[in-house]
């Protein structure tokens, strides 16, 4: 009797923690599900992705915010003589000259500095359907760890906001238009 017991509570941890590892987005409505995987594919700077969930003024912003991210901020202008004693000095450094730097994005500036995406959660709090549309808010948590440190202290969390209009065509949901508004952390 014992051992049908045990048995029957380790097929239900089982159970739920399938579902919990393998479905997170059980339950959840389609729009709330391409929501989701539109957020994260935006976290993680997997513009293609995002912009294959979007439409109409999302798919702008989408496109708008790629154009920022992925700008080249290696051409700086700089005076020739500065550049030239520049030069100099590196050279007498063993360093190359200043012409040979790789070509560096706003994305990885921003990796740089505030470190890379190790998770993003996003949780629909409420949804308003009607028809072929959909209001859906979301809080969102992405954390990034600090660049050069270990350990679970060296997470920064951002909580947000999000307010998605979503609307379906030809039979899948899309986003139309959304919203963050970043929200203080709770430390």
């Amino acid at each position: 009797m014992g051992k049908l017991v045990f048995l029957c509570i380790l097929a239900s941890i089982g159970y739920f923690g399938y579902n919990k590892l393998f479905k997170p987005n059980a339950g959840l409505s389609g729009a709330a599900v391409v929501y989701s995987r539109f957020a994260e594919a935006l976290a993680y700077d997997r513009f293609d992705e995002a912009k294959s969930f979007a439409q109409g003024r999302a798919l702008s912003m989408v496109e708008e915010e790629e154009s920022r991210l992925t700008k080249d901020l290696s051409p700086i202008k700089i005076w020739p003589g500065a550049k030239a004693a520049a030069d100099e000095a590196r050279s007498e450094a063993g360093l190359g000259p200043l012409n040979n730097k790789p070509a560096v994005t706003a994305s990885q500036l921003m990796e740089e500095i505030a470190g890379r995406v190790t998770s993003a959660t996003f949780k629909v709090t409420t949804e308003q359907a009607s028809g072929d549309s959909s209001t859906l808010e979301v809080n969102g948590s992405i954390c990034r760890q600090q660049p050069g440190c270990m350990g679970i202290r060296c997470t920064n969390c951002i909580q947000s906001q999000h307010i998605a209009e979503m609307c379906k065509s030809a039979g899948s949901w899309n986003v139309c238009s959304y919203e963050i508004a970043e929200t203080p952390s709770k430390e």
